[in-house]
């Protein structure tokens, strides 16, 4: 049983793996202060789980209120490339 928002803070950070500072930013909305729309997507998947919500509906939710736009990708082969590593990562988190 937690004791105090500190100790929920320490176990989302441990659960998660994400960075304070961007758990941080995520909570607060401030999106365009992450890395990129590749990263929030998977932070909020991680997030999402880790407190117990449906992790492709809170995605589908930011993409519905406008997210970040995507970041442009060299060529088809890396935009083929960065597809599978996206399929391959929620096959694991799955």
């Amino acid at each position: 049983m937690m004791t105090s928002s500190s100790e929920a803070w320490v176990l989302a950070i441990t659960r998660t793996r994400i960075p304070e500072h961007s758990l941080r930013r995520l909570e607060a909305g401030e999106f365009e202060d992450l890395p990129g729309d590749v990263f929030v997507r998977g932070f909020l998947r991680s997030y999402a789980r880790c407190v117990g919500l449906d992790a492709d509906d809170v995605v589908r939710q930011y993409g519905e209120c406008g997210g970040l736009a995507p970041a442009p990708v060299a060529s088809d082969l890396a935009r083929v490339a960065a597809e599978q590593a996206a399929e391959l990562a929620e096959a694991d988190d799955a």
